[in-house]
């Protein structure tokens, strides 16, 4: 380990004596979110209203959604942290207008998704399973299939 901090201090120009340092920390903080900056899911929304996102992913207990994240106009929002590990990840995403209801621009609704079904609900959410979700009390949504490749980001703009 005092090797690893020695040629992170080296790297950084900061005398390498392994020792823990307030400098070294504050570097160390640095280092990480300019990284956790650089990867992830990225949903930016392009257009003149207010964007809700919601996302679904597999994982090694089943798939999950979860939701609703707010995308104010010209702004992008990290939907997921941290390095994309699986190929597939899926988002659904609609602009609404001042009322909530979804907006109709240029004869089409303003709503991105696709042919991968997953539960999602009016309210702030998480949800296990992706199947039967009207019998669970949910509401299925069609997300859209995103193939990030090995890709540890990616960026979606909502336009």
């Amino acid at each position: 380990t005092q090797r690893a901090i020695m040629a992170f201090q080296r790297s950084i120009n900061i005398n390498p004596n392994g020792k823990i340092t307030d400098a070294l920390f504050g570097a160390l903080l640095k280092s990480a979110q300019v990284k956790q900056a650089k990867i992830g899911l990225n949903i930016c929304n392009r257009t003149n209203y207010l964007a809700w996102a919601a996302v679904g992913y597999e994982t090694a207990d089943g798939d999950i959604s979860s939701g609703w994240i707010k995308i104010e106009p010209d702004r992008c929002v990290k939907a997921i942290k941290g390095a994309l590990e699986k190929r597939y990840y899926y988002t659904y995403a609609e602009a609404v207008d001042s009322n909530g209801i979804v907006v109709r621009d240029k004869n089409r609704d303003l709503m991105w998704g696709g042919g991968h079904t997953f539960c999602t609900k009016t309210t702030k959410f998480e949800i296990s399973g992706r199947s039967s979700c009207q019998d669970r009390g949910f509401t299925e949504i069609d997300f859209n299939q995103i193939d990030t490749g090995e890709a540890e980001s990616w960026t979606l703009n909502l336009e």
